[in-house]
């Protein structure tokens, strides 16, 4: 039997034992096990499953998926299970080296009964206490975000590695089993593909909240690189993809298990995946959704001819739902998967006629490949073009072709984008990397997202950034003003309270770095806003938002860029489709 060991030069030779569940593993635990690194001369870390459970199971993990979790965040460890915690026993049966003498590292609750354990042993012992607060990461808060769904009090206080839906939905699924009660899973992000297949594409402009210094040198760079792509003559290009506003997503392809062909929606990625090889299947499967079952169908009856021999991904554009209608007096076919309406004359054209006689649309943007299905790796730059002929499948990529080559940047817009981006390497010399952990650990970031949203779904654009640093306390105010209106207890009014005095005290104590963070989002937007005019100017469809009083024009959904590393962001006019997005009613 060997514990995980961790050997290190040091002039301590004492050994250092860690004990602990480990249930699950934190970045409180991790801290601990590298300070304990750097001090000792060895580490072993001991996992002690005693029989004492609560409401919410502190063994609700076996050894083997504790064990799963420390290979994540500790890849050397070989951590063994003890049924009992007496460690003198354990060091005399492993033969743990005591000449050095013996560092026991617990917490202030524990100490008392360890040091109880050595008295009387013929070697040195040293107590190495770890002070806690009420404001420690624990196990016991890691399973209490677990239970209460809340996903980003989960992802702050996990290591890297664990902190993301895949394993929040993994551990809550663990917790489930022993019967502990859990809220439903209402995150935004849980339909979205786990970061290890397929990342979530987020908005340019919020790269730099997601990641921090890097993501604003990141935004920096895909910004000069748009900016020589379009600037005529450059060498250094970027890939331009349009979003296509369709709906559902569609997996289709060859299953590498088993060799089969499938349809199937994100649930792919489920834990256990659920794909339909045939009608039956798809009934089983998706049968709780009439309108998607029906269309999952009609890629059934039409897909399989393409021919394909990898699985990908894309958006569905139309089934049997084109329409004929006049938009301005003149004949269309129409087709609305989602909240933009497409629109194709209806005329002689080759496009027309091949709208009108395909039984299906889709866009497709990813090709996935993998021996397992949860082994697929992504790829965004794909060839489907032999796929084009089929005239049963209206198939497309989403690649952003200017055939005219009318959509290199004018003098004045080059003058435009180079002063913003003057701009933003000028502010971004003066933001330090702490003050988005410390908006973070405030949970502050999710409020402005809130914050944000609200402000498209009302269409009150940012203008001037101390005027929405203002704003940004006032939401926060009244949102937690009216949670603590609803509470009956004084003790609870008075803690929401507190919250809302933290909140407001660290906001103003950082107020300049905070509004320096503001100038750099707007500055981002305007960049964005540049883009998306200049991209929105070739298109070969046109697009229109519904209405009660008829269509209305506007741009594409949006637009991917990937650069030369293969770093993707979407670049949106929030302001128009995403506030269409929130506040359309959808037919599909």
């Amino acid at each position: 039997m060997k514990f995980s060991s961790f050997i290190v030069e040091q002039k301590n030779k004492a050994v250092g034992i860690f004990i602990g569940r480990m249930s699950p593993p934190t970045n409180a635990h991790q801290k601990i096990i590298e300070d304990s690194i750097r001090k000792y001369s060895k580490v072993y870390i001991i996992i002690i499953e005693g029989e004492k459970s609560s409401t919410l199971k502190k063994n609700f993990l076996s050894f083997q998926q504790r064990k799963e979790l420390l290979k994540i965040t500790n890849p050397k460890a070989q951590p063994i299970l003890s049924k009992h915690g007496y460690i003198p026993d354990i060091i005399e049966q492993e033969k743990i080296d005591t000449s050095g003498g013996i560092a026991i590292i617990a917490g202030s609750d524990r100490i008392d009964g360890y040091r109880k354990q050595f008295e009387g042993v013929d070697y040195d012992v040293t107590l190495d206490e770890i002070k806690r607060t009420d404001d420690d990461v624990s196990a016991s808060k890691v399973r209490q975000a677990l239970a209460d769904n809340d996903l980003l009090a989960y992802e702050r206080m996990v290591d890297k590695g664990l902190d993301n839906p895949k394993w929040f939905d993994k551990l809550r699924g663990y917790l489930a089993t022993k019967g502990n009660p859990i809220k439903e899973q209402t995150y935004t992000f849980a339909e979205i593909l786990n970061e290890e297949v397929n990342k979530h594409m987020e908005h340019f402009e919020d790269n730099m909240f997601n990641n921090g210094v890097s993501g604003i040198q990141k935004n920096i760079d895909l910004a000069k690189t748009i900016r020589n792509s379009l600037s005529g003559g450059s060498k250094t290009k970027a890939t331009i993809t349009v979003k296509w506003d369709g709906a559902p997503a569609v997996f289709f392809g060859i299953n590498p298990e088993n060799g089969k062909f499938f349809v199937s929606t994100k649930a792919i990625f489920n834990k256990s995946p659920k794909l339909a090889y045939d009608y039956r299947t798809a009934d089983e499967l998706f049968g709780h959704a009439p309108g998607l079952v029906s269309k999952l169908k009609t890629c059934l009856d039409y897909l399989p001819a393409l021919g394909v021999d990898t699985i990908y991904q894309g958006d569905l554009l139309f089934t049997d739902d084109k329409k004929i209608e006049k938009i301005n007096g003149a004949p269309y076919i129409t087709f609305t998967p989602n909240t933009i309406t497409y629109a194709i004359p209806d005329d002689d054209s080759p496009l027309a006629n091949k709208v009108r006689k395909a039984k299906l649309g889709i866009v497709v943007h990813t090709e996935y490949s993998g021996k397992s299905l949860d082994e697929l790796s992504a790829k965004f730059n794909i060839d489907v073009s032999s796929h084009f002929n089929d005239p049963d499948v209206w198939l497309q990529d989403a690649y952003f072709r200017d055939e005219s080559g009318t959509v290199n940047f004018s003098k004045p817009e080059l003058d435009k984008i180079n002063y913003l981006l003057d701009e933003a390497e000028r502010v971004s010399k003066y933001i330090k990397g702490d003050i988005f952990k410390k908006l973070k650990s405030f949970g502050l970031y999710e409020l402005f997202r809130l914050f944000h949203n609200q402000n498209i779904k009302g269409a009150k654009a940012l203008q001037s950034v101390s005027q929405y640093f203002t704003d940004f306390i006032t939401f926060i105010e009244q949102r937690y003003g009216e949670q603590k209106a609803n509470l009956k207890s004084d003790d609870a009014k008075q803690k929401r309270q507190e919250q809302i005095d933290n909140a407001v005290h660290f906001l103003n104590k950082y107020k300049r770095e905070i509004i320096g963070l503001f100038y750099l989002y707007l500055i981002f937007i305007r960049l964005k806003e540049i883009f998306v005019a200049k991209f929105s100017d070739i298109k070969n469809i046109d697009t229109f938002l519904r209405s009660p009083d008829g269509f209305n024009v506007t741009k594409p959904e949006g637009f991917c860029v990937i650069d030369n590393e293969g770093n993707i962001l979407k670049l949106v006019d929030r302001l128009e489709f995403s506030r269409a997005n929130f506040t359309l009613e959808k037919n599909w």
